[in-house]
């Protein structure tokens, strides 16, 4: 704390004989600009030192350090990083340091620790020293922090792992929602031909966004229809969501048909009254799955889609496939995908190379360093 009192006073003094300088009527003695420019040159110094030395300090009886890049005073390693493609900047970077198990650096004030190598991440992922996340404001603001994503570890994340589990990804519900799967992905190609007969081309991103939110609306609200599906993709505040949310959720219990539907909401409106959850809690978790999911879908066939394009033999070989599996006579279902076993290669591998979330979320550490372990694998590396 003295140390930033002290660093703001020397700014302020450096704003001072800049403003001065600037100004037209008065020139400062050279006494003066010597004396502010030192202090300047102070100013952009001192917080280096002060964290190095206390960072030495700290360490001072430790066996082993934690090796990593030094980083620039005030910004840390942030040029090193900046930029797309994060993930891959911070692989280059461990390599450079032989750091790939744990490499500290700093980004802006904040001490981060992070792991490329799968054992280390493994630890970092699965382990009970690292299991919460800290919420960040946004995650406050769409109201995460009562949801999976980043609710504390405890017997509530316990019960809503469960839920989840349970009402939307068990073999029982995922049975159940295959034909709407299938509807989806009717409409879908039928908007394709539409688009390739008016124009002769099609945006392939719109349709895929449209579609993955008609999946995870009807999945997780039971919901059907276009114009519900944009009324979603125009969530944003976190006001608005609780209003949209807590008015279908009062709907739902008007109507009492909890049984006789195989979406998520039905399933936790229809819990015994010891295992219910509060309204709030509800809107987080679904707000959280429809949030996370439409992306995350969308995205990844996006690039499968984008990737085949540019690999036209992968593309005939995948055709093959579908064409001794299935034919050409009925569109494929569930019961197909054991069979299509490249198909299933090509999803794998353009998860590898672009996966939806490369750095997983940060985890909190009693020293109040947050540690990120990447999960994105190159090839002809150890496989995760």
């Amino acid at each position: 704390m003295k140390t930033e009192v002290i660093t703001t006073m020397i700014y302020m003094v450096f704003l001072v004989h800049f403003a001065i300088t600037i100004s037209p009527n008065t020139q400062p003695s050279w006494l003066f600009s010597l004396v502010s420019l030192s202090l300047a040159v102070v100013a952009v110094t001192l917080p280096f030192v002060v964290t190095t030395t206390l960072h030495a300090h700290r360490n001072a009886g430790a066996t082993a350090t934690i090796p990593g890049p030094r980083g620039w005073p005030l910004v840390g390693s942030l040029p090193a990083v900046s930029g797309p493609l994060m993930h891959r900047r911070l692989a280059t970077l461990a390599d450079a340091h032989g750091a790939r198990r744990l490499m500290s650096l700093t980004l802006g004030a904040t001490p981060v620790v992070i792991s490329s190598h799968p054992d280390t991440a493994r630890e970092i992922l699965s382990g009970a020293a690292f299991v919460d996340r800290p919420p960040k404001g946004v995650a406050r603001e769409l109201m995460f922090c009562r949801a999976i994503g980043f609710a504390p570890a405890g017997e509530y994340w316990r019960r809503l792992r469960r839920i989840a589990g349970t009402g939307m990804l068990s073999p029982h519900r995922m049975a159940a929602l295959g034909g709407l799967r299938c509807r989806i992905a009717d409409d879908m190609v039928r908007r394709v031909a539409d688009q390739m007969e008016r124009s002769g081309e099609v945006a392939m991103r719109a349709l895929l966004q449209r579609a993955s939110l008609e999946s995870m609306a009807g999945s997780v609200l039971g919901l059907k229809g276009v114009v519900v599906s944009e009324e979603l993709g125009e969530m944003g505040l976190a006001a608005r969501v609780r209003g949209y949310f807590g008015k279908i959720i009062e709907e739902r219990r008007v109507v009492g048909d909890y049984h006789e539907r195989d979406d998520l909401l039905s399933y936790m409106l229809s819990l015994p009254e010891e295992e219910r959850l509060e309204d709030s809690d509800v809107i987080a978790v679904l707000w959280e799955m429809i949030f996370r999911g439409v992306d995350v879908v969308a995205i990844l066939l996006e690039w499968a889609m984008a990737r085949m394009s540019l690999h036209s033999d992968i593309q005939s070989k995948a055709q093959e496939e579908m064409d001794a599996a299935v034919g050409r006579l009925r569109p494929i279902t569930d019961s197909d995908v054991p069979s299509l076993r490249f198909l299933q290669w090509i999803l794998k591998e353009t998860l590898r190379m672009h996966p939806p979330g490369p750095l997983s979320p940060g985890r909190a550490w009693r020293c109040r360093t947050r540690g990120w372990a990447s999960t994105w694998c190159r090839r002809g590396r150890r496989p995760w």
